[in-house]
C-alpha cells in the first residue's frame, strides 16, 4: 500500500509542470553550492573572518544602493502581458542605475574627508569604486533573471548558479592566495555577476530593442506606483535588514561580524538552494492565476506547508550538530559560527517560509502593504539595537535579542502575505502553530538533549 502511494506521489510531481520546473531551478543550484561549500573550504583558509567581515560590510551597503536603483520595478517585470513592456522597464532601470552609479561614486569619494560609508584596511577610493562596478552588476544580473524567468527559460537559470559559483569561489581563491584581500573577494563576485549576465543574455536580452524617451516615459508613467510606494518599500526592508550587520561590524569588529556572517551563509544554504528558486516559480505562477482572476490563497499556503519540512531536515542538523560540523569543515578559528546558527536556526526556518512567498504584495498589486511591513520591519529592528546599545549586551546576548526580533518580523510578513490573497486562516494557523512550532519545539529538546550528553 506504501509503495503504491509512493509510485501516485512521484506520478503527480512529474506531471506537475510547477514541480518540474522547481526541481530544475534547485538542481542547479545544488550543484552550485557544491561547488561553492568545495572551494569554501580553501577560501576561509586564504580569507581572515576580519577580511571576510569587510567584504559583507561593503556588500551590505550595495544592498541598499541596488535596491534605490532598482526603482522597485525588477519584480515588476513579471507583469506585463508583452515582452515589449518588461524589455522597457529593464531599460528604464539600466539607464538610471548607470548615472546612480557615476554620479554616486563622484560624490562619496569627494566628501570623504568628512564622511565615510565603511572604514576599511585599504584605499577608500578603490573601495568606492568597486562598491559601483559591483552595484550596477548585481542589478543587471537581477534585470536577466527577472526576464529570463518571465520567459520560462528553467534550463538558462539551471546553468545560472553552477557558471557563478565556480567563477566567483575560482577566482577569488586565485586573488586571495595573490594577496589582494577583501577587493580580491569583491572583484570575484563582480566576474560571477558578469559571467551570469553573459550567459542569460544569450538566451534572452532585453536590451536588443531601441526604445524612444517618450516611449520609456509613457511606461513609467504607467507603472509609477512601484517607484514611489514599492522602491520605498524595499529600500525600508533592505536597510532595516542591514542594521545587524552595520551594527556588529561598527560596535564588535569585523572579525566578530565575519563569524555571524559565515553562520548566516551556512544557515541561508536552504533559502538560496530551495525557497528562492520555488519563490520564482512562484511569483510567475502567482502572476498567471492573479491575472486571470484565479483564486490564489490556498496555491501559496499549499506550496509552504509542502516545502517547509525540506529546509527543516538541513536545519536540524545544522542547530543540532552545528559545533562538530563547523569545526570539522572549517576549523577551530570559524566555531563561534556553530553557536550563533544554533541561535539563529528558528528564525531562518521563519525567513525560508517568507522566502516562498516573495513578491506576493508587487504580483497582486498591494504596494502599500509591502511599505507599511518594511517600515514596521525597520522600526522593529532599530528599536532591537537601541535596546541591546542601551542595555550593554556582549555580541551573543545581542543576536539571541536580535532573532527573537527578527522571528516576529518574519512571522508577521506570513501573515500579511496570507491575508492578501485570502488563504484558509484555520489551515494557516494549524500550520505556523502546530506543525511548526511542534518541529522547531522538538529541535531544541533535542539540542538541549546532545548539549547534555556529548558537549
Amino acid at each position: 500500500m506504501r509503495n503504491t502511494n509512493m509510485k501516485k506521489y512521484i506520478l503527480q510531481i512529474k506531471k506537475s509542470v510547477i514541480a518540474k520546473n522547481i526541481v530544475t531551478l534547485v538542481s542547479g543550484n545544488i550543484i552550485g553550492y557544491g561547488i561553492n561549500t568545495f572551494f569554501l573550504l580553501f577560501i576561509i583558509r586564504v580569507y581572515s573572518p576580519a577580511e571576510i567581515g569587510t567584504y559583507d560590510l561593503i556588500v551590505s551597503d550595495g544592498a541598499i544602493i541596488t535596491t534605490v536603483v532598482g526603482l522597485g520595478l525588477v519584480m515588476a517585470i513579471l507583469i506585463p502581458k508583452d515582452d515589449r513592456t518588461a524589455k522597457m522597464l529593464c531599460q528604464i532601470v539600466s539607464i538610471f542605475s548607470i548615472i546612480c552609479m557615476i554620479l554616486g561614486t563622484i560624490v562619496l569619494i569627494a566628501i570623504s574627508g568628512k564622511y565615510r560609508l565603511f572604514s576599511l584596511n585599504f584605499n577608500y577610493s578603490w573601495a568606492c569604486i568597486l562598491l559601483a562596478i559591483y552595484s550596477y552588476f548585481f542589478i543587471q544580473q537581477q534585470l536577466f533573471y527577472a526576464f529570463v524567468n518571465r520567459k520560462g527559460l528553467y534550463r538558462v537559470l539551471f546553468w545560472n548558479p553552477i557558471i557563478m559559483a565556480a567563477s566567483n569561489s575560482g577566482i577569488s581563491l586565485i586573488l586571495g592566495l595573490m594577496g589582494w584581500s577583501s577587493p580580491g573577494y569583491l572583484i570575484g563576485t563582480i566576474c560571477s555577476l558578469l559571467l551570469s549576465i553573459l550567459l542569460m543574455m544569450k538566451n534572452a536580452n532585453p536590451y536588443d530593442e531601441r526604445f524612444s524617451i517618450r516611449e520609456l516615459k509613457g511606461t513609467l508613467g504607467i507603472y509609477k506606483e512601484f517607484p514611489l510606494v514599492q522602491m520605498p518599500a524595499n529600500v525600508v526592508s533592505v536597510a532595516s535588514q542591514q542594521i545587524p550587520i552595520q551594527y556588529l561590524g561598527n560596535v564588535f569588529s569585523k572579525a566578530a561580524l565575519g563569524g555571524f556572517t559565515m553562520a548566516n551563509r551556512i544557515l541561508s544554504i536552504p533559502i538560496a538552494l530551495i525557497s528562492t528558486q520555488i519563490s520564482k516559480v512562484y511569483q510567475r505562477e502567482l502572476a498567471i492565476r492573479n491575472g486571470k482572476g484565479e483564486r490564489v490563497g490556498d496555491f501559496a499556503l499549499d506550496l509552504l506547508r509542502k516545502n517547509y519540512f525540506l529546509a527543516f531536515a538541513p536545519i536540524f542538523v545544522l542547530v543540532v550538530f552545528g559545533e562538530p560540523v563547523v569545526g570539522l569543515a572549517l576549523g577551530s578559528k570559524w566555531k563561534v559560527a556553530s553557536i550563533y546558527m544554533t541561535i539563529l536556526g528558528a528564525d531562518y526556518l521563519l525567513k525560508y517560509c517568507t522566502s516562498c512567498i516573495s513578491g506576493t504584495f508587487v504580483i497582486v498589486d498591494r504596494p502599500r502593504v509591502s511599505l507599511l511591513l518594511s517600515i514596521l520591519t525597520l522600526a522593529i529592528n532599530v528599536m532591537c539595537f537601541v535596546i541591546v546599545g542601551q542595555l550593554g549586551f556582549g555580541i551573543m546576548k545581542t543576536i539571541i535579542f536580535y532573532a527573537i526580533s527578527d522571528g516576529l518580523i518574519n512571522l508577521i510578513n506570513i501573515f500579511l502575505c496570507m491575508k492578501v490573497i485570502n488563504a484558509d486562516y484555520k489551515k494557516l494557523i494549524r500550520f505556523l502553530f502546530v506543525e511548526m512550532l511542534g518541529s522547531i519545539s522538538a529541535m531544541y529538546l533535542i539540542y538541549a538533549l546532545m548539549n547534555k550528553l556529548f558537549y
